[in-house]
């Protein structure tokens, strides 16, 4: 399965596709918020749909991606 960056992508990253793809990459909410500098409950917020994801959130999770190849 291809994930299509933020450029490729005409959508929002969706919650359920936040949390998969964080935990794919072994995070747990805490640590990749503290890897964010962000808190626990702002994931929490992005992934049950309270908050919407923000752009620089999706491009910060392409990094990771990368760095973890």
């Amino acid at each position: 399965q291809q994930i299509l960056t933020s450029r490729q992508r005409k959508y929002q990253m969706t919650p359920s596709e936040l949390r998969e793809r964080r935990s794919f990459l072994g995070y747990t909410q805490l640590s990749f918020a503290e890897k964010l500098g962000l808190s626990r409950r702002t994931i929490q917020a992005y992934e049950l749909g309270e908050t919407s994801i923000p752009k620089v959130l999706e491009m910060a999770l392409e990094t990771i991606e990368l760095e973890e190849k």
